[in-house]
């Protein structure tokens, strides 16, 4: 079984069932906990169960995100961001709320739970937050794409089957001086995610169930 705890709520998922009632008859003995059935809604991710598995959708979370930052009206793009364009920690004007910049890149890092074409965009925006703020697996990597440190980004996505099941847009520690280095380093970032992810597939036909040591 799999316990992910999260302050007061408990997300539980098994091959046995029996072995998950018998875990929340255990917890309820010891704990004020809630039974709140299966898995729906979890840490703004929505869940539709179908009999192939778990649809997994983030669409409220990404609503409440626009609206927070008051950009709830703004008109949709076909594209998070233009490949033309580069970013650089010197260039343009601050942004001023530091905080509520960094609460909003911290929010979109969650939301490429679900929406991984996002995911390089983010990258983008989570390196300016840093320097400002001191199976089947398809590693990729560019050259020295960053232009204030000379840093590659590390690209990499996995699939089970046809389902692509974790990916990563992440900037590499140093600097690779060629491009060959660039991709080694990305190679080994995905066979590390590759070993990962390995041992967490080989618990097969997961049920779920959700609950909560506090009224809902």
């Amino acid at each position: 079984m799999f316990c992910l705890v999260y302050v007061d709520d408990i997300l539980v998922m098994g091959s046995n069932s029996g072995h998950i009632a018998a875990l929340i008859t255990k917890l309820k003995t010891q704990f004020a906990v809630r039974d709140l059935g299966k898995f729906s809604y979890f840490l703004g991710i929505q869940a539709n169960c179908k009999p192939g598995g778990l649809h997994l959708s983030q669409g409220k979370y990404v609503m409440d995100l626009l609206n927070r930052v008051q950009m709830g009206s703004c008109s949709p793009v076909s594209a998070p961001n233009s490949s033309s364009y580069k970013l650089s920690n010197t260039g343009g004007c601050p942004f001023l709320d530091q905080t509520l910049y960094g609460s909003t890149v911290g929010a979109l890092q969650y939301l490429t739970f679900t929406r991984p074409d996002i995911a390089y965009a983010v990258n983008e925006v989570h390196n300016l937050c840093t320097v400002l703020w001191s199976l089947i697996w398809l590693p990729d990597s560019d050259r020295g794409g960053d232009v204030d440190d000379h840093k590659s980004t590390t690209g990499l996505a996995i699939f089970l089957g046809s389902h692509l099941i974790c990916w990563a847009s992440r900037k590499q520690r140093v600097v690779s001086r060629s491009s060959t280095e660039a991709e080694y380093r990305a190679l080994a970032a995905a066979t590390f995610e590759m070993t990962r992810v390995e041992h967490l597939v080989r618990a097969k036909n997961l049920s779920v169930k959700y609950m909560s040591t506090h009224d809902q």
